[in-house]
């Protein structure tokens, strides 16, 4: 139950991250 509730974190921060970062290297294109 824990490990699930870290992977689901872990999972929306990244998917945040990664999206931020597409979005960051769009801009700069």
């Amino acid at each position: 139950m824990s490990t699930n509730l870290v992977t689901g974190v872990a999972s929306f921060i990244g998917s945040k991250y990664i999206h931020f970062m597409f979005k960051k290297d769009d801009k700069r294109d």
